[in-house]
């Protein structure tokens, strides 16, 4: 009788994060409303537009650079007011339901626990930065806009992402519950 031994996941606790947040509907409630607000935030500004210029697609031509600001702003808006509300219950939800002493007593160091909740509450919302793709080629295509500002709004897009979700993972270690 042979043993079938699975290979040891690097990241172990990230897939553990990554499936209990696939299992809870309020993962897919979040998704749609934040795809919502940048959709209709885009139809809007959009709209605007193209009342105030009349049906003439030739006055959209060079404000793909305006409207690439609009949404890189509303990304922003959705950072500040999405990821504290996904990783408030890294830490305290492991308290509150008693089971950060059995990670503690893993072979994991608290560093590597800190490390993988972090990861694995950064990568919803980095889907939902992705979200904003066909947005962002739409205005790209309008014209008006360098590539390199793409990348530099990305990077500091993924850059506040890690700052505002290092922060409320400190929030989350230093609270008892995840209300507090």
């Amino acid at each position: 009788m042979s043993v079938l031994l699975r290979p040891r996941s690097l990241w172990p606790l990230v897939g553990k994060e990554l499936i209990e947040q696939a299992a809870r509907p309020r993962t897919y409630v979040m998704r749609t409303i934040y795809a919502g607000m940048l959709f209709t935030a885009f139809l809007i500004v959009f709209f605007i537009w193209r009342q105030s210029g009349g049906f003439d697609p030739m006055r959209v031509i060079g404000r793909g650079g305006a409207l690439f600001k609009y949404i890189v702003f509303f990304q922003f808006i959705g950072i500040f007011l999405f990821l504290p509300a996904m990783m408030c219950s890294a830490i305290t939800a492991e308290k509150e339901r008693d089971s950060l002493a059995l990670l503690l007593l893993t072979d994991m160091t608290p560093r590597q626990i800190i490390r993988e909740k972090y990861v694995g509450r950064l990568v919803p919302m980095f889907i939902y930065l992705f979200l904003s793709m066909p947005l962002m080629a739409l205005a790209y295509a309008m014209g008006g806009l360098a590539a390199g500002e793409i990348a530099t709004a990305a990077y500091f897009l993924f850059l506040t992402c890690a700052q505002v979700g290092a922060i409320s993972l400190m929030c989350s270690a230093y609270a008892r519950t995840t209300v507090g």
